[in-house]
C-alpha cells in the first residue's frame, strides 16, 4: 500500500522497510533517510537519533 503512494516518495526498499517495522510493532526507527524519516512520522514512528 504505502509503495503504490507515488506522493509519499518511498522507494520500494524503504516501503518495506517501515511495513516490517509497522508489523512488528516497533516505537521507533533510525535512519539518515529524510523521506523515510517523513513517512514514518505519518505513521506515528518516532525517530531515534544516534
Amino acid at each position: 500500500m504505502m509503495a503504490m503512494d507515488a506522493a509519499a516518495g518511498l522507494r520500494t526498499g524503504d516501503a518495506l522497510h517501515l511495513a516490517c517495522a509497522l508489523e512488528a510493532k516497533a516505537q521507533g526507527i533510525v535512519t539518515l533517510d529524510t523521506i523515510l524519516a517523513k513517512n514514518a512520522k505519518r505513521f506515528k514512528l518516532k525517530l531515534v537519533a544516534i
